[in-house]
């Protein structure tokens, strides 16, 4: 079998190596055990599982068959450093709602519904922690920091915010996905890592496997 996979070679001619796909799932794993390592520093039952980690292209013209149309709620982060790109945080609705809850529990009176603005700032502020975690457990790996912007904001479906990702700058598309849940919270969320696809790749022709699997 060749060790070339036709059907991860983006529209760019980029092409990853077959024993470089593990790596990739590996490191969607790392990111999960960094998400867990901030978001106990907020609450120390925030245990997080593994629903499902990915990788994958995602072209412009194929995010029907990608993503779902659902509505997300969530943040936007650029990477201003290697390995350039942005990182993406969404929730569903309803695990939105409960993630405003879970941040703003400790200022609101019981039975107190929070302002849509305040509500927003909540799941804000929890998606940059969210991705913060995730990039630092790549940036402890790599032995290399790696910056975070601050967190923008978004909300729309899926395939919308993946798609305004990818007008966001020239040579994305090859992302890491990571699906976790926060089960005493009943919150779900994904965040998916878009770095910069030439750097991305020379990461992965350069990282220390063995370093990776540990």
């Amino acid at each position: 079998m060749s060790k070339t996979s036709n059907q991860n070679r983006g529209a760019t001619g980029h092409r990853i190596d077959v024993e470089s796909l593990a790596v990739l799932n590996r490191l969607g794993d790392i990111g999960i055990g960094g998400i867990e390592q901030r978001l106990q520093r907020l609450k120390q039952d925030a245990n997080v599982t593994s629903e499902q980690v990915a990788h994958g292209y995602a072209r412009p013209d194929l995010l029907d068959v990608t993503f779902e149309n659902n509505e997300r709620v969530g943040v936007k982060m650029k990477l201003p450093g290697a390995p350039f790109g942005f990182a993406l945080v969404w929730f569903p609705m309803t695990s939105a709602n409960n993630a405003a809850r879970l941040m703003l529990q400790d200022v609101l009176n019981e039975g107190q519904t929070p302002s849509h603005k305040m509500a927003r700032s909540a799941i804000t502020e929890l998606g940059g922690m969210v991705a913060a975690g995730f990039v630092d457990a790549w940036a402890d790996t790599f032995e290399q920091e790696i910056d975070l912007g601050a967190p923008t904001p978004v909300q729309a479906t899926e395939q919308a915010l993946v798609g305004n990702v990818l007008e966001e700058g020239e040579d994305l598309g090859l992302y890491v996905s990571s699906a976790v849940r926060l089960p005493s919270y009943d919150i779900s969320l994904n965040v998916l890592l878009f770095p910069r696809n030439a750097v991305l790749l020379q990461i992965l022709d350069r990282i220390d496997v063995q370093r990776v699997r540990r």
